[in-house]
């Protein structure tokens, strides 16, 4: 099993190394070890951890706050607080950065073990929350779909789309997403059309066809038929 990867963010270097050797004694790797804000930002260019510890209160230059932010926000890392005290004041903007945890100075092994582990298994539930919410996004405007596909393709593994959409037909909208990923599965749902049926559904791109009233189970088979052959 893949050890759990960690960044240390103290500012005070005995602390650091105390904290360093009790983190690999309990069976983490640590990627870095930053005395500052601007240290843990640069260590990232050259490893990832999964989470960060970083102390609240740090030296000159960026404090642990600020420096949190910017782990989330442009590297999606997770933050583990350290602290000896906090005001009130501080504690409010650190909860503002939603931290996976607090631990409270000195360092009590058992207490970093329980803290990391429950903060690695809501990263993995977050993860997997967000996974399933791109994999059933949905959206009522064509034109908006395309537009979201077209932003993060490598996200979607199936596009099922309606005939009739304002601002563009499914038959159009097929095409459109066919055009930034090739290898895209549609599936086109439709009432009574002229102009396309199960037939005819290749022509336009189209890899399912399903007509309404839309049968579940008929659906589901389209969906696993086009999956399979992807």
């Amino acid at each position: 099993m893949e050890k759990t990867k960690i960044l240390i963010v103290e500012d005070n270097p005995i602390v650091a190394e105390d904290l360093k050797t009790k983190l690999i004694h309990l069976g983490y790797d640590i990627t870095a070890t930053a005395y500052s804000g601007e240290q843990a930002l640069e260590s990232l260019k050259y490893q990832r951890p999964d989470i960060a510890l970083m102390d609240i209160r740090l030296g000159d230059g960026m404090n642990g706050i600020d420096t949190a932010l910017k782990l989330k926000e442009i590297y999606a890392v997770s933050v583990i607080y350290l602290t000896a005290h906090a005001d009130d004041d501080t504690i409010s903007q650190a909860k503002a950065t939603e931290p996976y945890g607090y631990i409270v100075k000195p360092f009590d092994d058992t207490e970093i073990k329980s803290v990391i582990e429950i903060a690695v298994f809501r990263q993995q539930s977050d993860r997997k929350a967000r996974e399933s919410q791109q994999w059933f996004q949905t959206t009522l405007s064509s034109i908006e779909a395309v537009e979201t596909f077209r932003q993060t393709p490598d996200l979607f593994h199936l596009v099922i789309t309606d005939m009739t959409m304002p601002g563009m037909t499914g038959d159009k909208l097929a095409q459109a997403v066919k055009v930034i990923k090739p290898d895209i599965p549609v599936i086109l749902c439709t009432g009574f059309s002229e102009k396309i049926n199960e037939k005819t559904a290749s022509d336009f791109l189209v890899d399912g066809f399903l007509m309404k009233p839309i049968d579940i189970k008929k659906m589901a088979e389209t969906v696993r038929n086009v999956l399979d052959k992807k």
